[in-house]
């Protein structure tokens, strides 16, 4: 085959019929073979092929002559044309892995192997291996081996298996290598390799012959540096080691001469020093020659560098390993910096010499720099005390062509200053000079880089900082300066020093710099390209990155057609150094990938194209001009990473937020697939149904089941969702919607479809039936989502103000002597926060946020007008809200009666009201119907049916209305018909113009915009057709019961203002929540895995307020400014407010003026406060009914005799209000079922449904009761603010029922986290409260209400046993007429002496230490011997020895031991008295024995007494003591009076204070 079939082949890459070529190729002769891969690579290039195309033809192509595939992936690898090559990692392995068995397979060279593998190295794994060691023995080089084990992830294990197995020298030098070189496999990343491994390695490699032994002896070598005590080394040092290790080394090393090979080669690097881990290896510190001075040449890829030539060495080899400090290596990080350094300013320094190694017949010292001794301790101190910006003095030491070293004088601190800013200094005496610190590197062993080559400080005076700390408020918000990293603030203050005027500009991302370039000596050079990518460059903007690649700076410009401009400066010049398209270009588009997260444009037309001989300015400073770019760039970086880090805080801190926008995302796909259930009703289900009033919509009645009518609603359940309205659409065969209507459920419970629009003829559907689908209403829900995201992440929202400290706090002095409207702030107590309300709201400055806290009754509307009225009179807008209706429509009508002038009521999406009703549509429908009567009147007809015949409206009140004005119009015209044709004609021509021009939209704004208040529901007002836009802006937005809306709610109507007013009370009822929904939403598959939280983490978000959240924000705290609680209630009775007040708001709630006179008088029930307890009733628990409670006993109490007392006072005050409320909803229906006055019945509520409300009775039924050994909780009645909402709504009379017992006890209730007051402590309160009244009382109460005294005496009761393990009986008896029943404790005694038919008489003893009653035996040794009691008796001695004692009480005998013995004798046949305390053990009652023997005797009675002892005394006096009657009396006397002899005595005194008797001598006889 001739030349003509290589342009054959070239055609068939040009035609892209690729899967010809390679039958084609058979013909070629061997001559023109050899051309093939390079002409296809050509052709390729020439003519792209697709990716498959081109991996299919290779590896056909290595199916014939591996050469042919080689030539291909190598050809196009080498002309830079990689698509193909990087391509295969999405598509073509399996391909890759052909081409390369087949390599394999056809023994091809080994090193076309390796630089296959090099090439594509990303793209191998471990399945590579296995055909490349079949050809392995064939390696030339250890270097192969390990490029090849590196390639294929071999595994160490596996690698020194296979190296080990190929039994080659080749093999086992590559083995030596990867076990030493490497530092134990660290460089090639094996994790399992260690030194005991390696070891074991060589032991294996002593068992393959000479090589092998020699090899491992090497090995072992290295591993254990005292070869000489290696016996296994020993054992084969006959192999010549030594002569071996040289051989090793030469065949190692490559066979280049020059060094600059050595340092570069990638496969086989000079090896690295041997290290212990403490160290440089004492065997090397022999070889160590320090002070040589030396310059390092080079630095290559962070690895090596190489030095100057000294002494007799080539040059040194410097790792950066072997950078040491006190012989430790120190970072790669800082090494690898500090050689930069000595490369950048050019300097000698000192080395140490490792050991030498030989390349060729080059020789090379591997060099080492230890930082032992360089620094001592004073010097680290001083360079740890210096900061960025200080003026230190400095020496020159030498200097190189750019830079001196210098260094810092008496210290041991090097560094560097450029040759510019040294110029600048001016030198002081001694040679010294005096510059900035301008780099200060980690670690005092790197040189100070001094000067500003790049400035990381500034020192400017106070107006500069102003300036400068002005600029970072400007660039920066309060959260991101809080945020910010201190070095990166001091970037961005230097960036603000030099170029102050960034903060006045309005794009600062934008390049206002011109950049001059010219076109590099390789790129086409002529006017003419020139000229034409100049004028490309002025049509178009880019954005632009600077970047320092490999030492230059560059700046990549590009744009969105992916257009590429590569600038790179050198010295003071740009330079063009690459055009291209990332269309077609790899690297284009992996340039711009790197870059495209720029924030940087510039202007084509700034972007100056010079030729390589034009003239470009000679001022043009091209290294200031790339270092702004640099320096803006770093600020958008840290801007960047900044917002990055600021979202992630707010996100954190927002989590209820996120929360509640998962919620609400879940609601929008639940409404969303409500538009799939589709329901058809016949004809047979369709009547018609007319209108109530004349004018309103046509409708049709429904004949559907309650099933259909839900899933047409989507089962919607919310607290103030109207359940009996929903919106539906019609549709017709194929799906397409006809109308949009109401469907409704009449009071009669009927299913009536309402039709939106007039003049609708139903006909059509009644004759032929009608098909509804749900109407998916998600505009509310989006709107919450909008309002959420908007609040949390928007740049100048409230929330990031809060989390920065920075709400605006109102500032009252201007508004001290303000005019009240309302006379009532005139005369109003002292310390009333009222005034200072409304003060603040006044004062309140833009974006701030005022939260008024107004507990129960203390005026919160009547604030909330008097605040509207004086915004009105400073000229504000004001927008109304709350999340309910009724809250609304409290407002308004209060406002209207308070004179309030100029306001709307919108009163949902599309109705308003301004004491009329204004809608937009109807307006406008208005005017049209009037052009039509106008016309039917100009006809002559006059019957008011015909003429008002069509004239619908959108709802009864306004059809009412309209309807009413057309009749005057009728009669208008009927009093007029006289009137000029003519002039009637113009009238009517002028109507029909206002009805064709008038926009609804446009008249509603501007009534809109002339009303001064516009009040609304939170939701209604962000659904409002005008208001949405945010066309009209509010200077406040209040929202009323604030601590009741959800985060959602309140945010909505926020939007739309400049200050916030917050109005609620967070001690009440929290937002409502669904927690059933919530646990569907977390159990929904599409949500449980994106969701990951609990339950109650989301019943949280969902149950707190925005009122709440500010309100407890503790980081940073949310500003005490900003909070007033209205601090005095006038709803209560004070007895009522004190206890509200003391139970909910730490007493801090006052009583107003006139609430003594809230007062009511009801029988058997005085006090303001009375708590009902029904502990003690039987069946008085609690019973479950339809997922709710009940309590019967409870609800017919309240039936049977609390309403019986309030019913006549209900006669004869009909003014009066009741509530009677409970927890439950069944509780409720119950009572209801129980009453039958209607008017009584309407008074029942649950908690849920009355805040807000008040009246002047209530009854409060907490229903919760059960048994003292059941497990419940009390659930949600455990709860302060529903507490605090059930007891608050009472203004005369509080009547409270319940179990007291089971309410204040403890393991009824859930342990409570932080402080102040708990729940159990509210219910312990009431069951202590002195107003209790026990329904039944219990015998103890009974028994306490006798006052019975202590001591009397209680005959013929009763006992039985109790239980006799303990000791208990159990006493019966009657007390006048009532019978009692108590456990006594008796000694086991007592039941051996007592049968159980034998009545006991006891004396009652009074109340023990649990305040129950105690008895103990009437009889005294009964008493003693049967009962625990203390008793005291008198009783005579019979006999005593020691402590043993016999005492006779009347004719019973009693034995015991006696704790106190005075004098330690008691005489037999004498009276004492005694104290029995324990089972068996008495003492001596000697004051009461004292009192008997004074209260017996007068002075001067005879006494007798024996003589129980004696003590001498002076003047020959002896002291006798005493024994009579009893106790032990003195008797000093000069007679002699014989111990235990009995004698007469005179009573002659006593002490009561030291309780003696003192006697005097009478006459002596024997006894």
């Amino acid at each position: 085959m001739t030349w003509m079939s290589l342009e054959h082949i070239g055609s068939l890459v040009k035609s892209n019929l690729i899967h010809r070529i390679p039958s084609a190729l058979k013909g070629i002769p061997n001559n023109d073979s050899k051309k093939l891969p390079n002409y296809l690579c050509e052709q390729i290039i020439k003519y792209p092929i697709t990716s498959i195309s081109f991996w299919n033809l290779a590896e056909k192509l290595a199916g014939i002559d591996y050469k042919y595939a080689q030539g291909l992936l190598m050809g196009v690898t080498k002309k830079n044309y990689k698509n193909y090559k990087y391509l295969f990692l999405k598509s073509f392995g399996s391909q890759f892995k052909n081409i390369f068995k087949a390599y394999c397979s056809q023994e091809a060279d080994i090193r076309d192997i390796i630089f296959l593998m090099k090439t594509y190295r990303v793209f191998f794994d471990r399945s590579y291996f296995d055909p490349i060691s079949k050809i392995s023995k064939e390696f030339a080089s250890p270097g192969q081996y390990q490029m090849t084990i590196k390639l294929t992830h071999l595994t160490f294990t596996e690698a020194s298996h296979f190296l080990v197995e190929e039994d080659t020298l080749c093999a086992y030098f590559t083995l030596a290598y990867i076990c030493l070189v490497t530092n134990f496999g660290n460089k090639m990343k094996w994790s399992e390799i260690t030194k005991s491994e390696v070891i074991n390695i060589a032991l294996k490699l002593q068992q393959h012959g000479k090589w092998g032994k020699k090899v491992a002896a090497i090995i072992l070598d290295e591993c254990n540096n005292d070869a000489e005590s290696d016996p296994l080394v020993e054992t084969i040092y006959n192999y010549d080691y030594k002569s071996f290790r040289e051989y090793f080394q030469k065949t190692t090393e490559s066979s280049d001469k020059s060094h600059k090979t050595v340092i570069e080669n990638s496969i086989w690097k000079i090896p690295t020093p041997s290290k212990k881990q403490n160290g440089i290896t004492e065997d090397l510190s022999t070889h160590i020659e320090s002070g040589n001075l030396l310059r390092i040449m080079a630095f290559k890829n962070d690895k090596v560098a190489l030095t100057e030539a000294f002494m007799d060495f080539n040059g040194g080899i410097l790792y950066p390993q072997n950078m040491l400090y006190k012989g430790h290596p120190i970072s790669n990080l800082e090494a690898c910096r500090i050689i930069k350094n000595y490369v950048k300013y050019n300097v000698k320094t000192g080395f140490g010499i490792l050991r030498t190694i030989k390349v060729g017949q080059d020789k090379y010292a591997i060099l080492y720099k230890n930082f032992e001794d360089s620094i001592c301790q004073e010097d680290k101190e001083l360079f740890h005390s210096l900061n960025l910006g200080d003026e230190v003095e400095l020496k020159i030491e030498t200097k190189t062509p750019n830079f001196y070293k210098v260094n810092i004088p008496n210290s041991t601190l090097e560094g560097f200053i450029s040759q510019k800013d040294y110029n600048q200094l001016s030198c002081e005496e001694g040679g010294t000079v005096k510059a900035r610190i301008a780099e200060k590197p980690l670690s005092e062993k790197a040189p100070l880089i001094f000067g500003s080559p790049l400035p990381h400080a500034i020192i400017c005076d106070k107006k500069e900082g102003t300036a400068i700390e002005d600029g970072l408020n400007k660039l920066f918000s309060t959260i991101e300066l809080q945020n910010i990293d201190a070095k990166d603030k001091k970037v961005v203050e230097i960036l603000l020093a030099e170029y102050p005027s960034l903060t006045t500009s309005k794009n600062i991302e934008v390049i206002s710099n011109n950049i001059n370039c010219r076109f590099q000596e390789d790129m086409i050079d002529s006017q003419q390209y020139i000229q034409k990518v100049q004028d490309y460059l002025d049509k178009n903007n880019f954005w632009i990155s600077p970047r320092v690649y490999n030492g230059e700076d560059h700046l990549i410009v590009f744009n969105q057609e992916k257009m590429l401009l590569d600038i790179v400066r050198d010295k003071n010049t740009f330079y063009t150094k690459r055009m291209d398209d990332a269309n077609v270009s790899f690297y284009a588009q992996k340039t711009i990938d790197a870059n495209k997260l720029t924030k940087l444009k510039i202007e084509g037309k700034n972007i100056k194209l010079y030729g390589t001989y034009d003239h470009i300015a000679t001022d043009y400073d091209a290294e200031a001009t790339f270092l702004f770019i640099d320096r803006l760039n770093t600020y958008f970086k840290i801007k960047y990473d900044l917002q990055k880090k600021v979202h992630s805080a707010l996100y954190q801190s927002a989590q209820d937020f996120v929360n509640q926008v998962d919620y609400l995302k879940y609601q929008i796909d639940k409404e969303n697939h409500r538009r799939n259930y589709k329901k058809s009703f016949d004809t047979n289900c369709l009547s018609p149904i007319s209108g109530e009033v004349q004018g309103e919509s046509v409708a049709i009645k429904i004949n559907m089941s309650e099933d259909d009518y839900n899933m047409l609603s989507g089962d919607i359940d919310s607290e103030d969702s109207i359940l009996n309205e929903i919106r539906v659409n019609t549709f017709d065969n194929v799906g397409k919607i006809i109308d949009h209507c109401i469907l409704k459920i009449n009071v009669e419970g009927e299913y009536i479809l309402h039709f939106l629009g007039s003049h609708k003829n139903i006909d059509e559907y009644l004759q032929n039936g009608i098909s509804l689908q749900g109407d998916a209403n998600t505009k509310h829900l989006n709107i919450q989502v909008d309002a959420l995201k908007e609040f949390t992440y928007d740049d100048q929202s409230l929330f990031r103000d809060l989390l920065g400290g920075s709400i605006a706090t109102p500032d009252i002095l201007n508004y001290q002597g303000i005019k009240y409207f309302n006379e009532y702030f005139n005369d109003i107590e002292s310390n009333n926060n009222q005034p200072i309300a409304v003060k603040k709201a006044l004062a309140l400055p833009a974006n701030g946020i005022l939260l008024i806290q107004g507990p129960p009754g203390t005026g919160k509307t009547t604030t909330i007008v008097e605040i509207i009225r004086q915004l009105v009179k400073e000229k504000k807008k004001v927008l109304v809200c709350s999340q309910s209706h009724a809250a609304v429509g409290n407002i308004f009508e209060k406002l209207k009666k308070s004179g309030c002038e100029n306001i709307l009521r919108i009163d949902d999406e599309d109705e308003t009201t301004d004491t009329k009703f204004f809608n937009s549509h109807d307006y406008e429908l208005f005017l049209r119907n009037n052009l039509t009567l106008m016309e039917r009147l100009k006809r002559g007809e006059t019957k008011e049916s015909d003429l008002l015949d069509g004239f619908c409206y959108s709802n009864k009140s306004i059809s009412i209305q309209y309807i009413e004005l057309h009749k005057k119009v009728i009669k208008y015209y009927g009093e007029n018909m006289k009137l000029d044709t003519p002039i009637v004609r113009k009238a009517l021509k002028e109507l029909e113009n206002e009805a064709e021009s008038i926009s609804g939209a446009m008249l509603a704004s501007q009534i809109y915009q002339s009303k001064s208040v516009i009040l609304g529901t939170c939701i209604g007002v962000g659904m409002n057709f005008v208001l949405k836009n945010r066309t009209i802006n509010f200077d406040t937005v209040i929202v009323d019961e604030a601590a009741k809306a959800n985060l959602a709610e309140t945010i909505v109507p926020m939007r739309m203002g400049e200050r916030y007013i917050l109005v609620g009370d967070d001690n009440q009822l929290p937002p409502y929540v669904d927690q059933e929904e919530i646990e569907h939403m977390l159990d929904d598959a599409d949500y449980k895995d994106k969701i990951m939280i609990t339950k109650e983490e989301m019943v949280s978000s969902q149950n707190k307020s925005l009122f709440e959240y500010l309100h407890h924000h503790r980081h940073p705290l949310f500003p005490e400014e900003n909070l007033v609680t209205l601090n005095y209630q006038y709803r209560m009775n004070p007895e009522i407010g004190d206890f509200i007040s003391e139970l909910f708001y730490d007493g801090k709630i006052k009583n107003g003026k006139g609430t003594e006179k809230q007062v009511v008088d009801i029988q058997d029930y005085p006090n303001p406060v009375t708590v009902i307890d029904t502990t003690g009733i039987k069946y008085n628990y609690e019973q479950r009914f339809n997922n709710s409670r009940l309590n019967k006993c409870e609800a017919n109490y309240i039936k049977n005799e609390i309403l019986p007392k309030i019913e006549p006072v209900l006669v004869n005050n009909p003014n009066l209000t009741l509530g009677i409320i409970s927890p439950y909803t069944s509780q409720c229906e119950y009572i209801k079922s129980l009453i039958s006055d209607k008017k009584i019945r309407e008074s029942v509520h649950t908690i849920d449904s009355i805040q807000g409300m008040e009246f002047d009775i209530v009854i409060f039924s907490f229903v919760r009761s059960f048994s003292p050994n059941s497990n419940q909780k009390v659930g949600f009645v455990d709860d302060m603010k529903r507490l605090n909402v059930s007891l608050s709504r009472a203004k005369k009379k509080l009547i409270i029922i319940g179990n007291m017992d089971t309410l204040a006890r403890d393991s009824a209730h859930y342990e409570s986290l932080g402080d102040g007051l708990k729940p159990l402590d509210v219910f312990k309160k009431l069951a202590n409260m002195p107003t209790k009244i026990s329904i039944i009382k219990t015998q103890l109460e009974k028994f306490l209400s006798f006052n019975i005294e202590i001591g009397t005496i209680f005959d013929n009761c009763k006992w039985e046993l109790s239980n006799r393990l303990r000791g208990f009986i159990k006493i019966n008896f009657i007390y006048q007429n009532e019978e009692f029943s108590f456990n006594m404790k008796v000694r086991d005694r007592f039941f051996e002496s007592k049968q159980p038919d034998e009545k006991l008489s006891l004396k009652y003893r009074g109340l023990n230490k649990d305040s129950k009653p105690y008895f103990g035996f009437s009889d005294t040794y009964e008493e003693i011997a049967f009962s625990f009691n203390t008793v005291e008796f008198e009783g005579e001695v019979v006999s005593c020895e020691g402590k043993d004692i016999e005492i006779k009480i009347g004719q019973n005998l009693f034995r015991g031991k006696v704790k106190n013995i005075q004098n330690n004798s008691i005489m037999p046949n004498t009276k004492y008295y005694f104290v029995k305390r324990l089972m068996n053990s008495i003492e001596i009652n000697w004051d009461k024995c004292f009192e008997h023997f004074v209260d017996n005797h007068t002075t001067g009675d005879k006494v007798e007494g024996t003589v129980s002892g004696k003590m001498k005394l002076d003047n020959n006096l002896v002291l006798y003591f005493i024994h009579s009657e009893g106790y032990t009396c003195s008797c000093a006397s000069r007679e002699y009076l014989e111990e235990k002899s009995l004698h007469t005595f005179i009573y002659s005194r006593h002490d009561n204070e030291k309780k003696r008797i003192y006697l005097k001598y009478f006459l002596s006889y024997d006894m």
